[in-house]
């Protein structure tokens, strides 16, 4: 079992507000705090601890990853799969997800290495398939993704690269960054 609450730690809170990130996206994503670990806990199936799910760490201890992933990183989970055919997009993590489903379907990839099997299932099903990672990470996701592309017709690859992850941006410029 797990020691969570849905009363969010208000370093962890402040964060969240960092990115926009509202108290309704809170509630409907399932969003927890392990207040024994110091970490904000960000599922992918709710609700929270039954699959895999991102903590990110806010205690003081430096020997501490910033983030961990636990469950496996292949996964179903699509956020904003209301918006249509139209435009998916990979994205790294969970938060990255959360805004950029606010204009388009996006899919976290829980790091820089999407399966081929997932890509070629989101390639199968959208016109446009985006990859938008961190600038560090984004031209070997690129790579796998136009790789698998290559056996799909009539769907669009394209590579977002900007100087801040997706996160980092509202809606409105989501928008005009994917070309929607």
């Amino acid at each position: 079992t797990f020691d969570w609450t849905s009363k969010i730690d208000q370093n962890a809170l402040r964060w969240l507000r960092k990115y926009g990130i509202t108290n309704q996206e809170i509630l409907d994503y399932d969003f927890r705090y392990d207040v024994q670990r110091s970490e904000l806990i960000l599922p992918l199936e709710r609700p929270a601890g039954s699959g895999t799910y991102q903590r990110r760490y806010f205690g003081s201890k430096q020997d501490v990853p910033k983030y961990l992933t636990h469950g496996p990183r292949a996964h179903d989970t699509l956020f904003g799969d209301d918006k249509g055919p139209r435009c998916a997009c990979l994205v790294e993590g969970i938060i990255d997800a959360v805004k950029v489903a606010r204009v388009c379907t996006a899919f976290p990839i829980l790091g820089s290495d999407p399966s081929q099997e997932v890509i070629k299932r989101l390639l199968g099903r959208f016109e446009r398939v985006g990859v938008w990672l961190d600038p560090d990470m984004t031209l070997k996701a690129s790579k796998a993704v136009l790789e698998a592309s290559l056996t799909v017709d009539h769907v669009r690859v394209f590579r977002v690269s900007t100087q801040l992850d997706p996160k980092c941006y509202n809606a409105n410029e989501i928008k005009e960054i994917l070309g929607l």
